[in-house]
């Protein structure tokens, strides 16, 4: 009996430790899954409350319109005021908005520089030189033309930095200047390439400065050219060279059509610009399609859509989103404030034009040999850069 007994109690006694250890090991096991489950769905959730903080559709601005005109300038009557939307002229306000605009959409990082830079393109009264443009040309496309015009650029402006960005560049460069800003939101949102690119070249030219130029442009004269012997309707102050260059595009003249072909009856090129960072026209662009993306976002949040070509509506179209009509505007209210000048004042321009901080080059400068607005041949003393118009804006693959 006893060795039936001692066999037997090895048996009884091993089975119950043995069980329990294994519960014991299995409860644990449950807890570190549960645990783990537990801790990636907190990173997972905390994740996306981040990504949806940085992605939230910023505050909505305002854009202050002006009054509606009752006397017309030219013989196109009122309509050809009508389409323009300067905003308020009065300095102050103009000055304010621009603020409130840096200090909600930019980040830290730009906040004091561009601050520091509208006070200064805003006090007409300071004789310390404006900023210099930088000696910098920018072009950007998603694959480097076959074609002589790019080369033309640092061929015959040899003292400047050539910068070309692929479309990976440029957006990896909003992002590492506007990483979680209202800019950056803008940016994500704009469904275009047409949008974007319009976007990038107002963004380049106010943060870094310089010549921008589409890639589908050939220089034809050095940029240190651009502007020589301009009329002189307002000086840019003691010792300061003008902070911004651009260029006619469309001079209407007495079309009753004209609404058919331009979006304003005097309307400034964007393909080509040359500016000193910080510029506010720039700053007030960038502002405007801020606002029109704002509203843009809502819209679509109320089952609107959005065309293949990024045209939300007839008064949402790409020329106004953007293009030159937003860019037009922006400039126009700029000439207006600083020199006092009205769109009607740069009608049938045969010669540079200084207003102050900014060029106005003739339809000749950047539009040469167009069949237009009394534009002449690219071998004109006035004719600085050709524009081919090839839609260099589209994607390589819809070409």
């Amino acid at each position: 009996m006893d060795t039936v007994a001692d066999e037997a109690l090895p048996v009884c006694s091993a089975s119950k430790p043995l069980q329990l250890l294994q519960s014991s090991s299995l409860r644990r096991r449950k807890l570190i899954v549960a645990l783990a489950f537990f801790a990636g769905l907190v990173y997972i959730v905390s994740g996306r409350l981040t990504l949806f903080v940085r992605q939230r559709t910023p505050v909505p601005i305002a854009l202050d319109d002006n009054p509606l005109p009752t006397v017309a300038l030219s013989s196109l009557g009122l309509e050809a005021e009508e389409v323009y939307h300067l905003g308020s002229l009065s300095l102050p306000s103009y000055k304010s908005s621009l603020q409130a605009f840096i200090d909600t959409a930019f980040p830290s990082s730009l906040k004091a520089r561009l601050s520091s830079q509208l006070d200064r393109f805003l006090d007409f009264e300071s004789s310390d030189p404006l900023p210099e443009r930088p000696k910098h040309i920018w072009q950007t496309n998603d694959i480097l033309p076959p074609k002589p015009g790019p080369k033309t650029w640092p061929d015959l402006n040899p003292d400047h930095e050539y910068h070309f960005l692929y479309d990976d560049d440029a957006d990896e460069w909003v992002r590492r200047n506007f990483k979680d800003s209202a800019i950056e939101w803008t940016w994500n949102f704009l469904p275009h390439a047409v949008l974007k690119a319009d976007f990038l070249r107002y963004l380049l030219l106010l943060v870094e400065g310089g010549t921008y130029s589409d890639i589908d442009t050939e220089c034809l004269k050095p940029i240190t050219r651009w502007g020589h012997g301009a009329d002189i309707v307002q000086s840019a102050g003691s010792g300061s060279m003008p902070g911004t260059i651009v260029g006619v595009e469309a001079d209407v003249g007495d079309r009753a059509d004209w609404h058919d072909w331009w979006a304003r009856p005097l309307q400034i090129v964007q393909w080509t610009m040359s500016s000193s960072p910080g510029h506010p026209l720039f700053l007030d662009t960038v502002r405007r399609i801020y606002a029109r993306t704002v509203e843009a976002e809502r819209n679509l949040r109320a089952d609107a859509s959005i065309d293949a070509m990024g045209n939300l509506d007839k008064n949402m179209s790409v020329l106004e989103w953007t293009g030159p009509a937003v860019f037009t505007d922006a400039t126009l209210r700029f000439l207006r404030i600083e020199a006092g000048l009205k769109w009607v004042d740069l009608r049938g321009l045969d010669r540079p034009l200084q207003a102050g901080s900014v060029i106005v080059l003739p339809v000749t400068g950047f539009s040469p040999g167009v069949g237009n607005f009394g534009s002449k041949q690219k071998t004109d003393d006035e004719a600085m850069v050709q524009h081919y118009f090839s839609g260099s804006w589209r994607p390589h693959s819809d070409s």
